[in-house]
């Protein structure tokens, strides 16, 4: 049984989602700052591991203050 996964193929969909400008995704899925894949030379991401990714990065910052 095969199970759908929702991709978001390329920067600009992932800066869509995210709300942020495309060389930031670029560059921060460059340096390995983001919960990001390849398919061939397109970044891509998951949106729910996205929004993990987001939560997690919630919680520190708050953990911090």
């Amino acid at each position: 049984m095969s199970k759908n996964v929702e991709v978001l193929y390329g920067a600009a969909s992932i800066s869509e989602f995210l709300g942020w400008p495309v060389q930031t995704v670029r560059r921060r899925a460059r340096r390995k700052e983001l919960p990001v894949f390849r398919i061939g030379r397109q970044i891509c991401a998951q949106p729910d591991a996205l929004r993990q990714w987001l939560y997690s990065q919630t919680e520190k910052s708050l953990e911090a203050a």
